[in-house]
């Protein structure tokens, strides 16, 4: 024979109480997603009952459940430029380095606005009270 084959004895336990010492590489990665549908929430009956397997439902089960923001929308599927959308993402975060933010962390001394030099600098005044980036808007 050209190839040594291996036996596996697991003393009557099945797969899912037992982990191998050492083992190849397609035996580790049986191993592994076992571990990987124990983290999706499912039990060895539940696996051994299924008809059919879809991916979707073990990542669905693996990412959890997440509360939708109201601005994915604006976000996602955006055509716009990555810049752009990027900017856009940190804005509706409220995570824009505006010079009143880095002000509050100590990296600048006043958080007078660059272009206007009226108000504090703050996303809503940037974005929609700032008289000049009124007229980029």
């Amino acid at each position: 024979m050209g190839s040594m084959d291996t036996c596996y004895y697991i003393k009557g336990n099945t797969i899912w109480n037992t982990e191998p010492k050492s083992a190849s590489l397609v035996i580790q990665k049986i191993f592994k997603a076992k571990r990987q549908f124990e983290e999706a929430g499912y039990s060895e009956e539940e696996v051994n009952q299924m008809e059919k397997f879809f991916i979707k439902h073990i990542y669905k089960a693996l990412q959890g459940s997440f509360q939708k923001v109201s601005w994915r929308k604006i976000v996602c599927n955006n055509n716009g430029l990555p810049k752009c959308i990027f900017i856009l993402r940190l804005a509706l975060q409220d995570r824009l380095a505006t010079k009143e933010r880095l002000a509050r962390w100590g990296l600048v001394e006043d958080a007078i606005c660059s272009l206007c030099q009226r108000k504090d600098e703050t996303i809503p005044h940037l974005f929609f009270e700032c008289e000049l980036s009124d007229d980029v808007w």
